[in-house]
């Protein structure tokens, strides 16, 4: 299983997306704003464990270490 999130220059969730099944080398999230970035959570993450829905609204990007926050 492989978790994306996409975020931007604040580190605001802008989607999340779970995949079971994907092949090597595919790109998700192909389009992207200038202002858009996507973060591959590691597989054995806490969070990659969560409902989609409690990431998107419960969490926040630390975007200079690239790391998923909970929100205060």
């Amino acid at each position: 299983m492989r978790v994306f999130v996409k975020y931007n220059s604040t580190g605001d969730v802008l989607s999340v997306s779970r995949v079971e099944k994907m092949p090597p080398g595919m790109q998700l999230y192909a389009e992207r704003g200038p202002d858009e970035f996507v973060m591959e959570l590691p597989p054995d993450a806490p969070q990659a464990k969560l409902e989609l829905i409690e990431l998107h609204e419960g969490h926040k990007v630390d975007v200079k270490k690239k790391k998923l926050i909970k929100k205060p």
